[in-house]
């Protein structure tokens, strides 16, 4: 997966969990979205100093 497509996947979970928190599963998916905006600071933190050059897999 490309670095694009990986950033792509994160912001999609970060927009579906907070969307649907209100009528679905309340604090798990604000936790999940967190999760999710968390990853995706860090891996536009890393790309952007580019201090490291890493396969983007959703398993880190």
């Amino acid at each position: 997966m490309s670095p694009a497509a990986y950033r792509g996947f994160l912001a999609g979970n970060v927009i579906k969990y907070i969307s649907r928190y209100e009528h679905k599963n309340g604090l798990e998916d604000l936790k999940k979205a967190r999760y999710y905006l968390d990853r995706l600071i860090k891996d536009s933190e890393e790309s952007k100093d580019g201090s490291k050059q890493r396969l983007h897999t959703t398993e880190d």
